[in-house]
């Protein structure tokens, strides 16, 4: 039998309001007559007060909301749910009520075959914080939702083959002209295509407003059609409160709504979920779903919201080093295979157990870093000597994770704050022979002795001369960036190359970007720890300096070591006489972590001057750009610096100042 689509409107408040002084609601309010819609049982003086006192707000269940129904009303709601309800006393009905509403088959069965706009009710209730909507407001927000649909419906092309919209929309015409209903075969056929051919929730919206299709906008009498069946099959229910009425949904009806529609949690703990990824993380989520990947991290959050990418897709598209690290962070077992893993991070965030306060240890001070005695590079070719089993060991013997890849583990020993020395006392006197033989050195003496010999191995070991030209390091740029050798043509033999030959060519490469694409007078400067990579002159006089930062597991955090450089750095600069023409300092990496600003500003230069990060790949981009367009002009780097991120848009900017 098909539902019944169409209910008799009589006894229904024209107006749409409740609880005013009587307004809206049948004959008889001083009698204790209750609005069928708002199933409540008020007298005159309390409508004339705003409303008896009621439960409200979010985290209110089926049960609390009931309470505060009469008698009469709670038998209303139950009509054909409760069997033989005459002779129960209203508690009875009102339990037996809290375990029928809002659950899943009853949500499917009022909801899945209605016609507009339902739906469109029900998505307005779910967004709204604590899932409640003033009565006033209800209709208002439901219009103007249908005609964002009806305005965002002309951006679908119906031509566009890949997505099938015209298939979907004939499919879906044919189904609501064949006797002006849906039943189950037709929802469960409509389903199957959507899925078939990659047809987001929002998406089957746009195509109901589409002008070819025209079946979703505003008609009043629709919307309080639709309004009143809700209400009479307590799937929205309503409650009064600071002399205002509410409709809302209990917490047992907003899960049978997010089950039905597919999704795995609320958009709110979703969003929580996405802004606990890196923004690599969240570019990897969005390629494999064929999006675009540019933009802000609160961008990319909204675009795989928006893209309805459900929450177990985009955890399962992590690295087991990665899902088991935000489990880490978040407090959670981590054992299991990657499938209760998933599960264990989406009840946490649907639970809302992300935000509910704990109690916190008084957090550690963070460790002073050791004096590091090599170059970071040479630090990275000893750490990538040493094998992945030995990684592990000294790890452990550090009191730091020791999981993960052998690039993740060499990272995170790499931006620890201990030096190479204190990383090889970990080692045992086999294992130091071990790495004197491979290198030709002596094998014989005590610990300390083999440790000295190999450090000195590692700081005076020169690099071999790049195998390619400048011109062509650009064309893996952002690769080298990240020192990922695979990029490397088979010429430079990639497999050979070391982390300070890739460090040497990131360098290059920025020279030649800033002094032939930007025209800057560039400089290479020293080597050494506390200088940087090179400076920068404009026409003024000023100068700039600037660094490369190369890293096997991007982003770049900007580690304590590295901070201390810079401060030094800059302190030396203020003493000398070349503190006048001092105007910012660059750091230029494959991409940065996400509170890069605090960390940057946790530097606390002596000089007042900014200190700013930038993208490789934008800086390229932009300089590309910038060299078509301007073949003899000086960038004025001077306009573009900023304190924190400074982006490729950020330098077209400053070249149209």
């Amino acid at each position: 039998m098909r539902p019944n689509r169409r209910r008799a409107r009589d006894d229904y408040c024209d107006v749409g309001r409740l609880g005013k002084a009587g307004q809206a609601h049948p004959v008889n309010a001083a009698g204790g007559q209750g609005c069928r819609h708002c199933a409540r049982r008020y007298t005159l003086d309390e409508f004339a007060a705003g409303g008896a006192d009621a439960r409200h707000g979010g985290d209110v269940n089926n049960f609390e909301i009931l309470q505060d129904y009469n008698k009469g009303d709670l038998r209303r709601l139950a009509k054909g749910k409760i069997s033989e309800i005459v002779g129960l006393d209203a508690d009875k009905i009102l339990r037996d009520l809290s375990r029928v509403l809002g659950n899943y088959e009853s949500v499917k069965h009022n909801i899945e075959f209605r016609t507009p706009p339902t739906d469109t009710v029900l998505e307005v209730m779910l967004g709204a914080p604590d899932h409640r909507v003033r009565t006033d407001d209800l209709k208002a927000a439901v219009k103007s939702r249908i005609q964002d649909y009806v305005s965002g419906s002309k951006a679908i092309d119906f031509r566009d083959t890949k997505k099938g919209y015209r298939l979907y929309a004939r499919m879906l015409a044919a189904a609501w002209d064949f006797d002006g209903d849906f039943v189950e075969s037709e929802a469960n056929l409509l389903r199957v295509l959507r899925n078939e051919l990659g047809i987001t929730r929002k998406e089957h919206q746009l195509v109901m407003a589409h002008p070819e299709v025209n079946r979703l906008h505003f008609v009043a009498s629709e919307y309080e059609e639709a309004l009143k069946f809700l209400t009479d099959e307590g799937v929205l229910l309503c409650t009064n409160a600071d002399g205002d009425s509410f409709f809302l949904l209990s917490d047992e009806t907003a899960e049978s709504l997010l089950q039905l529609w597919g999704y795995e949690m609320r958009q709110p703990q979703f969003a929580r979920l996405l802004e606990r990824l890196s923004k690599p993380q969240l570019v990897g989520v969005l390629k494999s779903a064929d999006l675009r990947t540019a933009g802000s991290n609160q961008e990319l959050v909204a675009r795989v919201i928006e893209g309805e990418i459900q929450p177990s897709r985009v955890l399962g598209g992590l690295g087991t080093a990665d899902l088991v690290s935000l489990l880490g962070k978040l407090g959670i077992q981590k054992s299991g295979n990657k499938e209760e893993r998933v599960l264990r991070v989406i009840d946490h965030f649907k639970s809302d157990a992300d935000i509910v306060p704990v109690t916190l240890e008084p957090e550690s001070v963070e460790m002073e870093p050791q004096p590091e005695l090599l170059s970071d590079e040479s630090v990275l070719d000893l750490l990538d000597d040493l094998g992945i089993a030995r990684l592990a060991d000294i790890l452990e013997a550090l009191g730091l994770p020791k999981s993960g890849s052998k690039a993740s583990r060499i990272e995170r020993l790499a931006l620890s704050p201990y030096n190479t020395e204190s990383i090889l006392q970990t080692l045992g006197l086999g294992d130091l022979r071990d790495l004197s033989v491979k290198f030709g050195l002596k094998k014989s003496g005590n610990k300390p002795d083999l440790i000295e010999a190999l450090l000195a191995h590692y700081a005076d070991e020169p690099a071999s001369e790049s195998p390619l030209s400048v011109k062509a390091l650009l064309d893996f740029y952002d690769e080298i960036s990240r020192q990922d050798r695979k990029a490397y043509p088979a010429e430079a033999n990639p497999e050979s190359l070391s982390a300070t030959r890739m460090g040497l060519d990131f360098e290059l490469a920025t020279r030649y970007i800033f002094k032939n694409l930007l025209r800057l007078d560039t400089k290479a400067q020293r080597s050494g720890q506390e200088e940087p990579d090179g400076v920068l002159t404009d026409d003024d006089g000023n100068s700039y300096y600037y660094e490369c930062k190369t890293v096997l597991s991007p982003p770049y955090s900007l580690p304590i070591r590295h901070r201390l450089q810079i401060r030094n750095y800059i302190s030396s600069v203020a003493k000398s006489r070349r503190a006048g023409q001092f105007a910012g300092y660059l750091i230029i990496a494959h991409s940065f972590v996400d509170d890069i600003d605090q960390k940057l500003t946790a530097i606390e230069p002596v000089l007042d001057a900014p200190i700013a990060v930038i993208e490789a790949r934008d800086l390229l981009a932009f300089a590309q750009k910038w060299q078509a367009e301007h073949p003899i002009d000086t960038y004025p780097i001077g306009a573009a610096l900023k304190p924190g991120r400074i982006t490729a848009k950020d330098l077209q900017r400053a070249g149209r100042a």
